[in-house]
């Protein structure tokens, strides 16, 4: 073979092995949505449906839509601000804590845990967190004092999504050239 039909050959080669790397990545990133989503934290489901697989010019990632993925990922300090109240207003209107009337009697425990003092009178009567809008906000207080752990769902997932990225690519790479 002559040098320059070698070097052409080489270079045709060296795109298409390029390609087949780039398309590994778009793969990985695209099975890899449900490697991630299998280690999210429930809470409602807004941070796994969150969970999307763009590519890029350098290739691919996977990012969560959801607005507090960041802080529930990498956790609040203690004595941070106070989160925003909207979202913990929904989380607790979908799980049912809309205060103790005429509610769950193991309720009162939470209540007292998350306001810091006892609810008032009898699980029937109305206490001082007997809207979804206070608890939230009780809740949302207490985030900023004791902060919130990291659950490091995206961190841990990495070495599951290198593993399956070399699956991918020697599959990618096993395929005969030019």
């Amino acid at each position: 073979m002559p040098l320059d039909k070698f070097v052409a050959t080489l270079r045709e080669d060296m795109r298409t092995l390029e390609r087949r790397t780039m398309r590994a990545i778009h793969r990985t990133a695209d099975v890899g949505v449900g490697v991630v989503r299998a280690k999210a934290p429930d809470a409602f489901g807004e941070i796994k449906a969150g969970l999307v697989a763009n590519g890029t010019a350098e290739g691919a990632e996977i990012r969560s839509t959801a607005p507090h993925s960041g802080a529930v990922e990498n956790g609040r300090r203690p004595g941070a601000k106070m989160p925003p109240i909207e979202a913990i207003e929904r989380w607790v209107r979908l799980r049912g804590m809309q205060g103790l009337d005429g509610g769950d009697p193991r309720m009162a425990g939470m209540i007292a845990d998350v306001g810091g003092r006892p609810p008032r009178g009898d699980v029937g009567e109305r206490s001082r967190a007997d809207t979804p809008r206070r608890v939230a906000f009780l809740i949302a207080r207490k985030i900023a004092e004791r902060g919130i752990p990291p659950t490091f769902f995206m961190g841990s997932s990495v070495p599951a999504l290198e593993a399956l990225f070399g699956e991918i690519l020697e599959e990618e790479f096993a395929k005969p050239l030019g």
